[in-house]
């Protein structure tokens, strides 16, 4: 997967803002980090918005459909896919 293919899955899965879409991305960046994502992957905010997306993919189940987490999982998408972008 190209880094722009990226950009576009998680971008779709983004409009949702459910624990789906939030695992989803999780997944699309953990598939990816050793291959077309290899070059971020030791960055400090590659790392940063990666464990806080884990830790929300895996928070209590009772959040999940919350505005926080809504709110949450908005914020970090959008820093990933600007750090992403800049990278193009």
């Amino acid at each position: 997967m190209k880094l722009d293919e990226i950009i576009n899955e998680i971008e779709a899965h983004a409009r949702n803002e459910n624990h789906k879409s939030a695992f989803e991305v999780f997944k699309i960046l953990d598939d990816n980090k050793n291959k077309e994502l290899s070059f971020v992957v030791d960055s400090d905010w590659f790392k940063h918005y990666f464990v806080k997306l884990e830790n929300l993919t895996h928070d209590n189940e009772e959040s999940y459909n919350t505005d926080h987490f809504k709110r949450e999982f908005s914020i970090i998408v959008s820093k990933i896919l600007y750090h992403l972008k800049k990278e193009r």
